[in-house]
């Protein structure tokens, strides 16, 4: 058979069953059906592949499609996977595993090309089918009074600054005998729907609302009102204006703030023929500028190649890109008053252009050597060491307000330079063997190593357990820029170097243990608009999913803090209210499992209010795992693993580490000003023992403690902290 009766087949099968999973079981099923009928195949792959697309592509456009019809059309064409694969060399007939394509099942015998016009038939039979069968639409089919309900008919009546009016009407296709007796179960509407909420089984499905995207000149909320509505049949009990319209803030869409207005096309039984609703948005604060700034620019006469592209539907194209020029005119009006105005704004790629850029993939604290450098191509003998100087390129994205210039947003897109560790020997040439250190942050990184007075904005998120990930890239970027011995640096301000004070012991509380803290990730998914930063581990959790996790020497039977970072996915619309169930716990330890049980309608759009929070004392030394429970009653929506975060107390020993050790001494440990404390950690090596201070990421310091020697060997760093204040410390064994 070809792929587009294979598939139409599938979705017949698929779309009956009314559940994805039974959808995507039947379409695998109808495949052997139709193999095993006398049928042709046709030679051309290319084709056949193409019949296969536009037949999913006609079944997404049909009112009739659903999700179980269109996974068992898929699933329906799915084994002839393999026939393709032969056709491309690259499988074998003898590796083909489907059984009609085996010999297990019978398939039927070659027969020619007239027989398409029959395969044909199949495709249309199999559509209507569909078409009157589907579940939530035969309840409508088996009745001789019903009602087809059109598309919206939508009219600007008014397209001011400050007000907007619109007229909607809802007409019909074919009006029923009696509209008051109707039953909503009786009507069709020709525009996608949901299933209502219900546990009989026989709900109707309910039309999506209609959308209207309006640009407005202010960030602040509008004032919507209804007006003049009517009703082909009315509701049977008393309607309010919120039951039928929906509002929110405005979003800002580059300098554009746009909002939408939903209107339900019914409620409590009723159904709407007509409404007219007037949205007040008098302008105010840039909003209000920018209408000024546009209007200035056109009596000017003025004239460009630039226009904002108005996003597909806006309602009010006009009042867009007047905005839209306002917001372009007040943008270049404060970037020439920060470049006047501000001391130091400058492009420091305009004054030399010796440059290296430098890719951090992880945290930590990164060696360059003069042969490495050289390696890139920097000429020693062109290198003054003094003038050595290596600057951050921005932290996190650009502010989600696209009305905010990037002058604006110096911390997040401008350079800044960070102090560094320069070991020339002190004979003051670059020489092959000497080195350059600095502390890097990546692309993903805790949130205090790129913003270290970051202070969350919700109760349930842990300032020390909050983790960012950057969403476009996956490097933090640096640049390193250099001088000759005879060439004054163009670049203003000392190049920076980091403080190297002795710290010996102070006789303090000793500290051979921390709260170590330890982020655990991976990207599979592509899971836009489910997580915040659009990469999911898993997206289809439903009963569990486990996931390891490596820890560093672990205090025997102490407590570590675990966070699980998850969202619901629902695949229909109806989970909106759904009440969601989900459990965690690490390794074996089910007795110390937390839950967390919230309404996906409230939860599921607030990206920081989906965590299980939890502890447990069952750790060990190397790898560990974690488990997430979709715990919810079935029917359930899908769970999506986002990422696994653990605090725990964890020694002070590098010797079996080979890599560095980053810990933090918190600021909650101090009980009063200047308290000391002797920090110490266990080494291979004293003598070839790092020690920074990495609590300001820009301006590290390398403390130089005590060494000791003996079994095992240590050093101890004495340092005098103050509460409130955390000591961000890493350690690492030299080459």
């Amino acid at each position: 058979m070809c792929l587009f009766t294979h598939f139409a087949a599938g979705a017949l099968a698929g779309g009956v069953t009314g559940n994805p999973i039974a959808g995507a079981v039947a379409g695998l099923a109808s495949h052997a059906v139709l193999d095993a009928i006398p049928h042709y195949d046709h030679p051309d792959w290319r084709l056949e592949l193409g019949g296969g697309m536009i037949s999913l592509v006609l079944l997404m456009l049909m009112p009739f499609a659903s999700l179980p019809a269109i996974l068992g059309g898929l699933c329906g064409m799915l084994p002839d996977l393999e026939n393709l694969f032969q056709k491309l060399g690259k499988m074998r007939r003898d590796q083909f595993i489907y059984p009609s394509h085996t010999g297990l099942i019978p398939h039927g015998r070659a027969l020619g090309p007239r027989t398409l016009v029959w395969q044909l038939a199949i495709f249309v039979v199999c559509f209507g089918l569909l078409g009157l069968l589907a579940p939530g639409s035969a309840a409508a089919a088996e009745t001789s009074d019903q009602a087809v309900m059109g598309q919206a008919s939508v009219q600007v009546l008014e397209a001011g600054q400050d007000l907007t009016r619109i007229q909607v009407r809802f007409p019909v296709t074919v009006a029923p005998k009696d509209w008051e007796n109707l039953d909503l179960r009786q009507v069709r509407w020709l525009v996608p729907c949901v299933a209502a909420e219900g546990n009989d089984g026989q709900q109707p499905r309910l039309p999506d609302p209609v959308h209207l995207p309006l640009a407005v000149p202010t960030n602040k909320p509008v004032q919507v009102r209804l007006s003049g509505v009517s009703w082909w049949k009315e509701p049977t009990t008393p309607v309010d204006q919120s039951q039928i319209l929906e509002f929110g803030v405005p979003a800002i869409f580059r300098s554009v703030p746009t909002t939408a207005v939903r209107l339900a096309r019914t409620t409590g039984e009723g159904i709407l023929r007509s409404a007219i609703i007037e949205i007040s948005h008098p302008a105010q604060g840039d909003a209000s500028l920018q209408l000024k700034l546009a209007r200035a620019f056109k009596a000017a006469g003025s004239v460009d190649n630039w226009r904002e592209k108005t996003p597909a539907g806006l309602l009010n194209p006009q009042l867009f890109q007047a905005l839209a020029r306002g917001g372009r005119e007040l943008a270049i009006s404060r970037r020439a008053a920060q470049k006047a105005g501000l001391k130091g704004l400058f492009n420091h790629f305009d004054l030399t252009g010796n440059w290296i850029r430098l890719d951090v993939g992880e945290t930590g604290l990164y060696g360059l050597s003069g042969q490495q450098l050289a390696n890139l191509g920097l000429d020693p003998d062109q290198v003054d060491p003094t003038k050595l100087r290596v600057f951050q390129g921005g932290g996190s994205q650009l502010d989600f307000n696209p009305g905010i210039p990037e002058i604006e947003q110096a911390e997040r897109v401008g350079l800044t330079e960070v102090a560094i560790q320069v070991l020339d020997g002190g004979d003051g040439e670059w020489n092959l063997d000497d080195e350059i250190r600095f502390y890097g942050v990546g692309s993903s990184a805790w949130q205090d190593r790129i913003d270290p007075d970051y202070v969350p904005e919700h109760h349930v998120d842990s300032k020390s357990l909050h983790h960012y990930d950057h969403p476009y890239e996956n490097y933090g970027v640096y640049w390193l820029t250099w001088e000759g011995l005879t060439t004054v640096s163009p670049l203003p301000g000392t190049p920076r170097r980091v403080d190297e004070p002795q710290a010996p012991a102070l006789g303090g509380e000793q500290v051979s243990a921390a709260r170590i803290r330890t982020h655990v990730e991976q990207q599979n998914v592509d899971a836009a608009g489910v997580v915040s930063d659009n990469w999911a581990w898993d997206i289809s959790v439903y009963t569990t999913r486990r996931g390891n996790f490596n820890l560093h020497h672990p205090v025997a039977d102490s407590s570590a803090q675990f966070i699980i970072d998850f969202r619901a996915n629902p695949y229909e619309m109806s989970f909106n209210s759904h009440q969601c169930v989900a459990n965690g716990w690490l390794n074996n330890d089910t007795a110390a499992q937390a839950s967390v049980t919230f309404l996906l309608s409230e939860a599921q759009y607030d990206t920081q209010g989906v965590k299980i929070v939890g502890f447990s004392s069952d750790l060990d030394h190397g790898e560990n795992e974690f488990t997430l429970e979709n715990a919810g009653t079935t029917p359930r929506p899908y769970l999506a693993l986002d990422s696994f975060d653990i605090m725990y107390w964890g020694e002070l020993d590098i010797r079996d580490l080979g890599k560095q050790l980053d810990f933090t001494h918190w600021g909650e440990q101090v009980q009063g000003p200047g308290q000391a404390f002797d920090i110490q950690v266990s080494v291979q090596d004293p003598a070839k023992t790092v020690f920074w201070d990495v609590s300001d990421p820009i301006t590290p310091r390398v403390l130089h403690g005590d060494l000791a020697a003996g079994s095992p060997a240590t050093v101890t760093v004495g340092v005098a902290r103050d509460p409130g204040l955390d000591l961000h410390c890493l350690a690492l064994a030299e080459d």
